[in-house]
């Protein structure tokens, strides 16, 4: 299965602080993640690893902003 174009997604939060926010593709809720970090670009996750992946770059993200 190839990864669909971000656009054409209906994205749905799934969490929120003062410097992430998770993203969750609503067609497809187990395989493509969106996180945003201020001041950053948006960064995409696809696969079976994408959630565990996503969470580990807003944990990593999270601690370099407030260090």
């Amino acid at each position: 299965m190839a990864r669909p174009k971000a656009s054409e997604q209906v994205w749905k939060q799934r969490f929120h602080n003062n410097t992430i926010t998770l993203y969750v593709a609503h067609d497809y809720p187990d395989f493509y993640y969106r996180v945003d970090v201020k001041g950053d670009r948006s960064k995409y996750f696809w696969g079976e690893t994408a959630h565990a992946d996503s969470q580990r770059y807003a944990y990593d993200k999270t601690l370099e902003k407030t260090l």
